[in-house]
Order: C-alpha cells, then sequence, then structure tokens
C-alpha cells in the first residue's frame, strides 16, 4: 500500500526516470530512453507508466510477442494495485491510481488492436468488452485482410458509386517524384510537424493551376472518374511503419467546419492513393455502413496497396 504523508523517494526518482526515459525517446534515442524506463522500473517496479513505454518500444520495432507480454503484465499490475487503492494516501492519486488507470485503458486497447491483427480473437474479445463495445470488425474480415484477392469494382449499399482500385493510376515519373517528395528522409515530415501535429489537410480548388506534385497528381486523377460535381480535393499524407503500427482508425470522411456545427457533409468522392505497395503498408477496408445506419455494416471491400493505384469509394462508406 502506498502511505504516508509524500511520496517516497524510490517513487519519485522513479518517476523521474521515466520522464528522463521519454525525453530521450523524443529526440530518437531509443536505446537509451529503454535505459532509463528499465531503471525507473528497478526504482520502483509499480510504475505503471515505464512498464508501458517499454511495451511501445517493443511493438515499435517489431517484437510483437514482447509486447503483448508486458502489455498483459502491465494490465495485470494495474488491476492489482487498483484494487488495494482504497488503503492509499491521497498523494497515491497524482502519482499513481490516475497514471495506473489511463496506462491500463491504453495497454487494454493497444493488446485488443494487436490480438486481433495477431488473428487471436477470443483474447480480443474478451480485453476490447471491459469498454463495453458493442460490435467489432467479424474475425473472417481480419483474416481477409491478411491474405486479401483482388479488389473487383463493386457497389456497397450506402451509395451508387462504385469501390475499384485502379492500378498504375499515375505516370511512372509523376509517382516516382511523388515517392521521393514523401519518402522517409523527406523534409515534408519535420517542416508539417506530422509526428505531434495531430491531423491536417490541404485544400486544392481544382479550377487553379497545380502549384506542386500532389496538385498535379489530382488533375490527372480526375481523368480515372467521370463526375463533374468535383469543385475541390481536400488531401493528406500518411506513413507508417510497416508491420508495427495499429492501422488507422476507422472513421467517416466530412467537412470539419459543419461537424463541429453539427452538420455532416461528406466528400462525393473518397480516395487512397498508394506510393507504395507489393506487401509494404496494411490494406484498406471499405464498410457498407454510414453514419446514419441503425445497424453494423454487413458488407465490406478489402484493397491491399498496390504501387501506384488509387482507391475509390463512396464519400460517406466507413472505412
Amino acid at each position: 500500500a502506498l502511505a504516508g504523508a509524500a511520496p517516497p523517494p524510490a517513487l519519485v526518482a522513479s518517476v523521474a526516470a521515466n520522464c528522463r526515459g521519454g525525453m530521450e525517446l523524443e529526440n530518437g534515442r531509443a536505446a537509451e530512453a529503454r535505459a532509463w524506463f528499465q531503471r525507473a522500473l528497478r526504482l520502483w517496479p509499480g510504475n505503471a507508466m515505464a512498464l508501458l513505454n517499454l511495451a511501445n518500444l517493443e511493438r515499435e520495432r517489431g517484437s510483437h510477442a514482447d509486447a503483448l507480454r508486458q502489455y498483459r503484465e502491465l494490465i495485470a499490475l494495474c488491476e492489482r494495485d487498483l484494487a488495494d487503492a482504497d488503503g492509499w494516501a491521497d498523494w497515491a492519486d497524482l502519482w499513481a491510481a490516475m497514471p495506473a488507470a489511463s496506462c491500463a485503458a491504453t495497454a487494454t486497447y493497444t493488446a485488443a488492436v494487436m490480438l486481433h491483427q495477431a488473428g487471436q480473437f477470443d483474447e480480443a474479445k474478451t480485453l476490447a468488452s471491459r469498454f463495453d463495445a458493442r460490435y467489432r470488425l467479424a474475425p473472417a474480415l481480419w483474416a481477409w485482410a491478411d491474405a486479401p484477392a483482388e479488389c473487383a469494382p463493386a457497389k456497397l449499399a450506402v451509395s451508387d458509386e462504385p469501390t475499384r482500385l485502379i492500378r498504375n493510376a499515375l505516370p511512372a515519373p509523376l509517382l516516382g517524384a511523388l515517392q521521393t517528395a514523401f519518402s522517409q528522409t523527406s523534409p515534408f515530415w519535420e517542416v508539417t510537424d506530422y509526428e505531434d501535429r495531430g491531423y491536417f489537410s490541404f485544400w486544392y480548388d481544382i479550377s487553379e493551376e497545380p502549384s506542386n506534385l500532389v496538385e498535379l497528381a489530382i488533375q490527372h486523377m480526375r481523368l480515372r472518374f467521370d463526375r463533374d460535381d468535383v469543385v475541390g480535393a481536400e488531401w493528406w499524407v500518411h506513413s507508417r511503419a510497416s508491420g508495427r503500427n495499429l492501422g488507422h482508425q476507422l472513421h467517416f470522411d466530412t467537412e470539419e467546419y459543419h461537424l463541429e456545427r453539427g452538420e455532416i457533409i461528406h466528400p462525393v468522392l473518397s480516395s487512397v492513393t498508394y506510393l507504395s505497395g507489393n506487401g509494404h503498408g496494411g490494406p484498406t477496408v471499405v464498410l457498407d455502413q454510414d453514419p446514419h445506419a441503425e445497424a453494423p455494416a454487413q458488407a465490406s471491400l478489402v484493397a491491399s496497396p498496390q504501387e501506384g493505384s488509387l482507391l475509390l469509394f463512396p464519400g460517406n462508406a466507413l472505412h
């Protein structure tokens, strides 16, 4: 039990060591960060944040089995500690109970997603149920996404607009230029503060002449669909470490200004342009569900990344 008038020195030192590890990680020094997180746990084995940070490091480097083991250990640790929290001193809420509850929730969510990705659906369901989740992607869909077949054009019930994957949608020189512009060493990621900024996007009025490579690509891809109601394109770029990320949250594409005022407006068409493929990056799933649906989707389409391909699907579909 955490008692006494103030936090014990070992606990304070452990928290400080974990903070130092976080600073090392922000500066790209993963090995030094790991050493500080491990030191934090030696000082105080109940430091949930340090254990979470170590588990995240294992996941980031692709050691899924070790990451899951540590997430499970963290969940059990927090459950055990929080069960005794009624006898803790007042200061322990801020120093221990609140971090433990937050870390346990993060570990539970992360482990649930990883277990779905690994095909361990029963344990994944047990963890997801702790969030009072009512629905999840069916195990068959996860299995299909892991080894998808060819994405043939098809219509979903949410729209008459067909979902289709167009191969070789960009000329080779333009594709190569885009791959260079958004490579791992490109200044784009640092200039836009991609890692810390949160989601952001850019707008292009298609009546204007292209001013950059993406706008040039948009004008070229307009030739791939027959619509006269497109006035502009909102675009953004994502980069994910292959095999070491949790994927992208399911979402609907919406116009944020109106959404904040209670009005839902979708694009007439949504798309994904794959700059890489052939085993790099996870598939895209498009569900037969719009924001007004009263029941979960009964159908879906899965598209695997193909270098230079363009996925087109209804703008109101969950994906």
